[in-house]
């Protein structure tokens, strides 16, 4: 299933924008790690965006999953700005290449 979906969001990257729900409902059958991977390999951004994102997820993981691990508000902060700054990156980046 996992190689069909990614074929999907392959296929779906040449398309034109009407196409935006099927690659809605393909990125939502993959993992978090896939999408990531996926959009590497599409060139959506380079391997230290790449490297960044990874470590996001494993934050994400640690805070979604039963540990012993608590952030404490500036954590928290933290991994938000970073977020935050990695999503605006990304957008400037596919406005540009319009």
């Amino acid at each position: 299933m996992l190689a069909q979906s990614t074929t999907s969001i392959l296929r779906c990257r040449a398309r034109p924008a009407q196409d935006d729900d099927q690659v809605e409902v393909a990125a939502s059958r993959l993992k978090d790690i896939a999408l990531i991977n996926i959009g590497r390999r599409l060139r959506l951004y380079n391997e230290t965006t790449k490297k960044v994102l990874e470590g996001l997820l494993n934050d994400r993981n640690q805070c979604a999953h039963p540990s012993e691990y608590n952030p404490n508000l500036n954590d928290t902060m933290t991994f938000l700005g970073r977020l935050i700054g990695v999503m605006e990156t990304l957008g400037k980046q596919r406005s540009v290449s319009r």
